[in-house]
């Protein structure tokens, strides 16, 4: 059983998927509720190390499909799969939950629990503990301990964090706002929640990092400097109480100040609280990158694949730039070429693929892929500044100082950025 063509599943490590859970509410409403519940499961068997989880964006597409479990586990590349549907009204809580054996069909157990609101994180780790018996995993003490760990008590506050986090990960514009305003609600409820703390952080960095993620947050009022000011607070605040979130977002801070090895440290925390997920892994795969070691970047870029193989698209562009970096320039065309075959419609990948065909002598395709990803202002200077390298080009090692590179000016210049020739 494979994982869309790419890894095989470890012998020796249980994996696992969890699926979206139904919602059996009459209230459309309580849709995050049970997005988040999905989430919550996902992120406590995440922190197990002896366990292979997948993460929850490439299980959240079979969504509302009936596939049958043995299919789906083939796909994400999993022996078990945990399904289920959630029933909400008022306080009162209802859970069924099954785990499935896909490589022989068996349900290894299937249970109801019923409760209240209030006491939602005890149910949450009834599940847990009951997947973790059925696999025979042993989780270390440390891991016992943070599987238990939410963050806070105050259900409000959890309540509003879930429905925050399940906005974010929508990644679109509306979605961030609707985050912001959760994960707000969710502090102003337990000012001490790091996890909600983190989440702000995260989007405000997120509206001020990625084009037009802050549209939504600019209508309302708020500036970009006001928005980059805020994510640094709330990442100070939350690193009081670390999550793998605020480690995430530390470490991309450090690198955006070219602070290599500190990245590097913010990422081995953030790992070791949650080594299942695929962001923390390909961020460490990023930062060993432009640290001057792409040989070592790619087996977490990897990792990151073989839990989130649902979205390759940014790990492809990540393995591009670490081919590149190694001067294994077919490779890292192979990879570009796939990317821009699944996301035609981004820019994403265009000045990197341009400029490995002016390498390889192909410079009439280079142009053509630069005009694919016109408009979003391709010049050298900005394109140095947001590739943080550690050092200059002739540090990756196959750029040899013996021979001549020269920068040759784009037809549209300002618009487009320049190529390189041997």
């Amino acid at each position: 059983m494979t994982c869309q063509g790419f890894f095989d599943i470890p012998p020796d490590r249980p994996s696992i998927a969890v699926l979206p859970f139904v919602n059996m509410s009459e209230d459309p409403k309580q849709e995050y509720f049970v997005e988040g519940m999905m989430y919550d499961l996902t992120t406590d068997l995440s922190k197990i190390s002896g366990l292979l989880v997948i993460a929850r964006n490439s299980a959240l597409i079979y969504k509302g499909k009936s596939l049958k479990p043995k299919q789906i586990a083939e796909e994400l590349g999993v022996r078990y799969i945990l399904e289920g549907s959630v029933r909400r009204a008022g306080e009162e809580v209802r859970v069924n939950a099954q785990l499935i054996d896909a490589l022989t069909g068996h349900h290894l157990w299937a249970e109801r629990y019923d409760g209240t609101i209030g006491k939602i994180f005890a149910l949450q780790d009834k599940i847990t503990q009951k997947i973790v018996s059925a696999l025979a995993v042993k989780p270390t003490g440390t891991e016992k301990q943070m599987i238990g760990e939410k963050g806070t008590n105050n259900v409000e506050a959890y309540d509003a964090f879930l429905r925050g986090w399940v906005f974010y990960l929508r990644w679109t514009p509306d979605d961030l706002v609707e985050a912001v305003q959760s994960f707000k609600k969710a502090i102003k409820l337990d000012p001490n929640y790091g996890q909600a703390v983190a989440g702000l952080a995260s989007a405000y960095r997120t509206a001020t990092s990625y084009g037009g993620m802050g549209k939504g947050l600019w209508a309302s009022g708020v500036s970009w400097m006001e928005a980059r000011m805020r994510a640094g607070q709330y990442l100070k605040l939350a690193l009081k109480n670390p999550t793998a979130i605020a480690h995430h977002v530390n470490g991309l801070y450090y690198l955006g100040r070219r602070q290599h090895e500190k990245a590097v440290s913010e990422y081995e925390r953030a790992l070791a609280l949650d080594p299942n997920d695929p962001t923390c892994n390909s961020g460490m795969g990023n930062v060993l990158m432009y640290s001057g070691k792409p040989k070592e970047s790619i087996e977490f870029i990897n990792r990151a694949i073989r839990l989130d193989p649902h979205n390759p698209v940014r790990y492809f562009h990540q393995l591009g730039m670490a081919q590149f970096c190694l001067g294994n320039l077919e490779e890292a065309t192979t990879l570009f070429e796939k990317l821009r075959r699944l996301s035609p419609e981004t820019w994403l990948g265009a000045p990197w693929l341009a400029s490995i065909y002016g390498l390889l002598g192909r410079e009439e395709e280079a142009r053509r892929q630069l005009e694919k990803g016109g408009g979003f202002g391709f010049t050298l200077p900005p394109r140095i500044y947001v590739y943080p390298f550690k050092g200059p080009p002739t540090s990756w090692g196959w750029l040899q100082p013996s021979k001549r590179y020269d920068i040759v000016p784009a037809s549209q210049p300002g618009n487009l950025p320049p190529l390189l020739h041997k």
